[in-house]
């Protein structure tokens, strides 16, 4: 399926983005060389992006997200690692943190008053991910979640 033809609900519940924002990702990362498949046939950057934005939402194995595309799993992992290379590179044009105090005192303040939490400087994407401790330290590995 191409992009142009996913409806804005699909896109959110596949890749976790309005097709807005997966369209801006794309342009970002427009400038990947276009690389083939092996075949004759380039891989469009939408694809790259649809891909990779499929296998981080997913956490799954590359071939699923590769059958989605019709692509191989050598080629989803190609993609994944231009896709995630070219956003490591940027990470200052959309990740911001305070850097004084009172800035950080304000942020806090408003995440205090959206969700009740005090002291919250950012979050991430609100997935829960528990974390199996290793024996020696079950201290620095406490799965809050559960406590």
């Amino acid at each position: 399926m191409s992009f142009e033809a996913i409806p804005d609900i699909t896109c959110r519940r596949r890749l976790w983005f309005s097709r807005e924002t997966v369209s801006h990702i794309c342009h970002l990362v427009a400038h990947l060389p276009r690389r083939g498949t092996g075949g004759v046939h380039a891989i469009p950057v939408t694809v790259k992006v649809m891909v990779a934005l499929n296998f981080y939402t997913t956490v799954s194995f590359q071939t699923p997200s590769g059958d989605i595309s019709g692509i191989s799993q050598a080629s989803v992992h190609r993609c994944i690692r231009a896709v995630t290379d070219t956003l490591f590179a940027i990470p200052d044009s959309y990740i911001k943190f305070p850097e004084d105090r009172a800035q950080q005192e304000a942020r806090a303040r408003g995440f205090a008053k959206v969700a009740g939490i005090p002291m919250v400087q950012g979050v991430i994407d609100g997935v829960h991910v528990p974390i199996r401790p290793t024996a020696g330290n079950r201290d620095v590995f406490m799965n809050r979640k559960d406590a």
